[in-house]
């Protein structure tokens, strides 16, 4: 007997707990705006603009670097082929920023894509408290992370297409990079 009581009591506990758990997320959206969601650098090119919008309503500082796709491993200790100009800037509300990716020329595969990781990293401004009051806020920095293709000259045109067969094979033989996604 008492130990059903303390059973139900504890599924009634769960059960509360799970509902203030999703009827309590609160919704935080990033005001930058990506002009696309990845970025494929042909060999040819001398350079790749990325186009950056403030959607917010005050000002941002942003940071951007590119990585290789490991944790743990500090941006500043990768020796990429890359370089990202301005690095750092400041973006004010409803305006935009345009980033030049240019490729240094180092040794990468010719005989399929290279994968790196763009980031963004969205900064706010510090809040300033009025008369009076305490200043006792929590400001969050947003970051965004989409992939980087580097395609050389010598693949196959048109290699990314699909046959119309239904039917998903999981061997890498292409030298593309596919993303599946979901409709």
């Amino acid at each position: 007997m008492v130990n059903t009581v303390i059973t139900k009591g504890f599924k009634t506990t769960c059960f509360a707990a799970a509902a203030f758990t999703a009827f309590a997320t609160f919704q935080a959206n990033a005001d930058i705006v990506i002009s696309g969601t990845r970025i494929v650098y042909p060999a040819s090119s001398k350079d790749v603009i990325v186009n950056l919008d403030n959607r917010g309503n005050k000002p941002l500082l942003v940071q951007t670097w590119l990585d290789d796709g490991r944790d743990g491993v500090d941006p500043q200790e990768l020796k990429l082929p890359f370089v990202i100009t301005p690095p750092v800037s400041r973006i004010d509300p409803q305006k935009g920023q345009s980033l030049r990716i240019t490729y240094m020329g180092s040794a990468l595969p010719q005989d399929r894509e290279s994968l790196f990781w763009f980031n963004v990293l969205e900064i706010p401004p510090k809040s300033k408290a009025k008369e009076g009051e305490s200043l006792n806020q929590l400001q969050l920095a947003f970051r965004t992370r989409i992939k980087l293709f580097f395609r050389p000259d010598g693949l196959k045109r048109h290699a990314w297409r699909c046959g119309c067969k239904p039917e998903m094979v999981a061997e890498k033989r292409r030298q593309y990079a596919f993303t599946v996604c979901p409709k």
